[in-house]
């Protein structure tokens, strides 16, 4: 799960920061580096749902958030394209895309 820098600020996020030695490297589809400055905890509430995940913070992010294959296989996710739907944990969260 990928979060900008200024969400992680305006959640307050506790940021630890990598060092360079840790260097991250993430690309996007289109094959350009996405910087990754450091990490957080972060705690989701969804519909009774408590998620706690550690999150990769980027300081050129264009979304405030983005939920990558690792959260979604971990959280048994099954996207319903067709209706916009969001299902995790067999059905124990399920509702309509953002």
């Amino acid at each position: 799960m990928l979060i900008n820098s200024k969400t992680a600020q305006k959640l307050k996020l506790e940021i630890k920061l990598i060092q360079e030695k840790e260097s991250s490297r993430l690309f996007s589809d289109n094959g350009s580096l996405i910087p990754i400055i450091g990490t957080a905890e972060v705690e989701m509430y969804l519909k009774g749902l408590i998620i706690t995940q550690t999150v990769k913070i980027s300081p050129t992010l264009e979304h405030s958030f983005l939920l990558g294959v690792d959260f979604l296989s971990q959280n048994s996710a099954i996207l319903d394209y067709k209706h916009g739907i969001l299902s995790l944990h067999d059905d124990l969260v399920c509702d309509p895309a953002a």
